[in-house]
């Protein structure tokens, strides 16, 4: 399926577990259950309404939300896959722009919302997870930040159409703050580097973004 808006995707899988005997409200319930609304709207948001809810599939739920401006698509299978593509936050804001700090921000988001689903699901904290994190038709955005109090002087533009960084994780290391800080700073920097080589400092800008997203602030 090809895409006209950037829009960051997601790829989670279980090594060992699965899901089988699960029932598609209990996954539904987890799913709700384990959404953070740090940010605002969550990354795999779950809707009340008859319409927005999700809905059953062959062996997993899904949900599909098309609203100008949040256009996204998750699924959660009981072989524990879950998949998650979303329109970026930064399309209807500043369109020729990628945020750092909001990628920031959604990628902790990202760690902590699968990390948190497991967990609810009853996977053991030390099973690893195949996980991979894209963000796709990049390609000439511009580096921007959100935040006013910060600020990048040079107009550093995306070289490649997108950016991915694969993972093998446990759920501890995806919840644990110093593992937590270790991986956003991974995933970040290598979407920072296809921008003319920006290279962003972990302690005094990532670090930072993550620690206040663990007690419930974006900065």
């Amino acid at each position: 399926m090809k895409l006209d808006f950037s829009y960051m995707e997601v790829v989670a899988k279980p090594t060992i577990s699965e899901f089988k005997e699960v029932s598609l409200e209990t996954l539904t319930s987890a799913m709700d259950r384990s959404a953070i609304h740090t940010f605002g709207w969550p990354i795999a948001v779950v809707l009340h309404t008859n319409e927005g809810k999700p809905k059953p599939i062959t062996n997993g739920i899904e949900s599909k939300i098309e609203n100008l401006g949040h256009r996204e698509y998750w699924c959660l299978m009981r072989t524990g896959e879950f998949y998650f593509i979303g329109e970026l936050f930064e399309n209807m804001r500043k369109p020729e722009s990628v945020f750092i700090d909001t990628r920031t921000n959604r990628i902790t988001e990202t760690f902590l919302r699968i990390g948190k689903l497991y967990s609810i699901l009853g996977m053991p904290e030390d099973e690893k997870i195949e996980l991979m994190i894209k963000h796709a038709n990049i390609k000439n955005k511009v580096l921007a930040v959100a935040n006013p109090a910060r600020m990048l002087f040079e107009k550093r533009k995306c070289n490649v159409p997108e950016v991915k960084t694969d993972f093998l994780i446990s759920v501890k290391e995806m919840l644990c703050p110093d593992s937590l800080k270790k991986n956003v700073y991974m995933a970040i920097r290598n979407l920072a580097e296809m921008f003319d080589m920006f290279n962003p400092d972990k302690a005094g800008f990532t670090d930072r973004i993550v620690d206040s997203f663990l007690k419930g602030r974006i900065a």
